[in-house]
């Protein structure tokens, strides 16, 4: 979420390398429509990321401030009650504003850098007495800096993915708003906002001065039509609680590097001169496989993945290379290589192997229940794949018929167009609660 562009870290003191999001959909009105909900006008206004300052139309206030750190980014508004400085917003040294709000960039955490990340961290814990996790995507950063910068009474009001209001990471921002009293509204947006994004987006509120405490939640759809609902999920039942591992546990895939140096469709396989032996079976993605399988077996795995010429083939870097996989390395460039991992491995190339799980699970759906099957060629889970493991025997049929008749959908938090997914921790949870494990 934010403003469109890539901006290179040079230019934003909090990015570790360069990034790219969509183009919003305007919701300008609507955000306000929501806001003034709560107050039908503002004192002073501060716009943390302001962009070309479109938050600052439509709306009553007696000053407004815009802080954007794109020095290419300006704001055409003819108005002695807007500023619009250039600058970074956490550096800006206004306080006791009566609404902070705006549109925070939304940047995953292993993107920021992380000398930023420490500092921000050091000036809440010494200014607020709270502790950020540090695996707090960008904008709970912006949305702390809201709290922190607002009146005792004051309303924060920004637009950001409404995973904020349940997902662990973002529980110390939760629990000092609870220590505190303040209320807080959390509006889903059932529609999509932002382009190529499948964030759910949410306008989400705190107002400080309700000392109720209360959280309300509410759905928006595509006309405008607000409905309260009882809770994240369309069930009404509590989100699922991301659990420790079992005796039997859920993990999450393999990440090699790049999936488009490592993982190889059979095409490319051929063109690169490599055998078997220079390979290993793998499944980056469950999306298009059929609701009905269960097994994956040879059979079904030249079906759906090899016949249909999709990435299938994990190279096995994780052990010496053969000549010809050398051949294959050597060719590679470097801008196809250059990625954290990549950068982190030595040689670059040389990845922590895992193991074969006993079933593969699909993280994200839009039926009633994920696919889950069985792993009898022993492949190897990638990226977002979800692997179940375990070190003892199991009776896994038993769990595989268990897991396939859970009812996944009722504790899980819609996203957009019905998309359901599933953290690992979550997975945890669940077989935690099918598996006996020992005390």
């Amino acid at each position: 979420m934010g403003s469109k562009g890539n901006v290179k870290a040079k230019k934003r003191a909090y990015i570790s390398r360069n990034w790219k999001v969509a183009t919003p959909i305007p919701v300008v009105s609507l955000f306000w429509r929501i806001t003034h909900e709560f107050k039908t006008s503002f004192g002073r206004v501060l716009d943390m990321g302001a962009g070309d300052c479109r938050f600052a139309r439509g709306v009553k206030f007696q000053s407004y401030v815009g802080v954007e750190i794109d020095q290419r980014i300006s704001a055409d508004i003819q108005s002695a009650k807007v500023s619009y400085l250039h600058g970074c917003v956490f550096e800006h040294s206004g306080n006791d504003y009566d609404a902070c709000i705006g549109n925070p960039p939304y940047l995953r955490h292993n993107e920021i850098e992380n000398t930023w990340r420490q500092k921000m961290i050091w000036r809440f814990d010494n200014t607020l007495g709270m502790t950020l996790d540090r695996r707090s995507n960008l904008y709970l950063y912006f949305f702390l800096l809201g709290l922190q910068k607002t009146k005792m009474n004051g309303i924060v009001s920004v637009l950001v993915p409404y995973e904020w209001a349940f997902i662990p990471s973002a529980k110390s921002l939760r629990d000092y708003i609870e220590m505190n009293g303040w209320s807080v509204f959390v509006y889903r947006l059932n529609y999509s906002v932002f382009k190529g994004v499948q964030t759910t987006a949410s306008v989400s509120i705190v107002d400080k001065s309700d000392n109720r405490g209360t959280w309300e939640y509410f759905d928006i759809d595509k006309g405008g039509i607000i409905t309260q609902v009882p809770s994240f999920t369309e069930s009404g039942q509590s989100p699922l609680e991301h659990g420790t591992r079992g005796r039997v546990w859920a993990m999450r895939g393999l990440s090699p590097g790049t999936n488009k140096v490592f993982t190889l469709t059979e095409g490319e396989r051929v063109e690169a001169n490599l055998t078997k032996k220079d390979v290993r079976a793998c499944i980056i993605s469950l999306k298009e496989l059929p609701s009905k399988l269960t097994v994956l077996d040879n059979a079904n795995f030249k079906k759906y993945f090899v016949s249909k010429n999709k990435k299938c083939w994990l190279i096995r870097t994780d052990k010496k290379p053969t000549s010809a996989l050398k051949k294959y390395l050597r060719k590679i460039p470097e801008e196809k290589r250059s990625t954290w991992t990549c950068q982190n491995q030595t040689p670059w190339y040389r990845y922590k192997p895992h193991r074969a799980p006993k079933l593969l699970f699909g993280p994200a759906f839009k039926k009633a229940n994920p696919l889950i099957l069985f792993n009898k060629i022993k492949a190897i889970a990638v990226g977002s794949v979800i692997g179940i493991h375990t070190q003892s025997i199991e009776n896994m049929n038993a769990l595989h018929k268990k897991l396939r008749k859970y009812d996944f959908s009722s504790r899980l938090v819609p996203r957009d167009r019905g998309l359901k997914v599933i953290a690992v921790k979550q997975v945890n949870t669940v077989l935690n609660s099918l598996v006996k494990n020992p005390e």
